[in-house]
């Protein structure tokens, strides 16, 4: 049975490629996830030997302007004023705790216990007008256009480790105007299997409604799955 290891934001957790048949599926996809939080997450699991080099990524963009930082209990504090809940969950694998925005797992680097919290993500769920840097990061709403280059040249470097990579976009407004074709451009120079359309645009092209959190329903990503994902990893010879 293939082993595929995926990671993405609300878009891939909401679902976690359940509709893949006959594999074997870990995800580590986060709500509201951030791309640095996928590298911890997934340079953990090679330094954990959990991922294997034979394994298959599929890699799900989430907006490059979201950015995890890590947090201390006196700053993180400040979410009580946050309508969102922010009470931690469990994973399973006991591998790392997370929820929406967040994640909690072990620098291997340090030894210590990171914390994890997403920037640029809740701007708007805050009680009334009062928007608060609930991180203390001066500015968590920044652009941070240097991600992209973080994103696109830590993906070159996972394609040495896992040959069998394959990157999905998860919705198209969530990248900068014009980007996504240059990034498309990149990963062909770089012999990088990527899936073109988004998944929340595709499914709306294909008439598939919104959940009530603006995110496809779950025929849409069904029928993404089993339309589009399904058959380039077929394609591609991995399954």
């Amino acid at each position: 049975m293939k082993r595929i290891h995926a990671f993405g934001c609300s878009l891939t957790a909401q679902h976690n490629w359940r509709y893949l048949e006959d594999v074997n599926m870990t995800s580590y996809a986060v709500a509201g996830g951030s791309h640095n939080m996928q590298l911890v997450s997934y340079g953990n699991g090679r330094h954990a030997e959990t991922i294997g080099r034979d394994d298959i990524i599929i890699w799900q963009i989430t907006d490059p302007r979201r950015h995890a930082y890590n947090v201390t209990p006196e700053n993180l504090a400040e979410t009580k004023k946050f309508k969102y809940s922010i009470k931690l969950l469990k994973r399973k694998d006991s591998v790392s705790k997370h929820n929406a925005g967040r994640l909690v797992t072990e620098n291997i680097y340090t030894g210590k216990e990171m914390d994890m919290v997403t920037s640029h993500l809740f701007e708007y769920w805050f009680e009334g007008d009062n928007i608060i840097n609930y991180i203390s990061v001066a500015n968590d709403m920044a652009e941070l256009e240097d991600n992209i280059y973080s994103l696109l040249w830590s993906l070159n470097g996972i394609k040495r480790m896992n040959t069998k990579l394959l990157v999905v976009f998860g919705w198209d407004n969530g990248l900068p105007d014009g980007c996504k074709d240059k990034m498309i451009n990149f990963f062909g120079l770089n012999s990088i299997a990527t899936i073109e359309p988004s998944i929340l645009d595709w499914t709306l092209e294909q008439g598939y409604e919104q959940s009530s959190s603006y995110h496809p329903n779950k025929e849409g990503y069904k029928a993404f799955t089993e339309e589009v994902l399904e058959p380039k990893l077929k394609s591609l010879g991995w399954i």
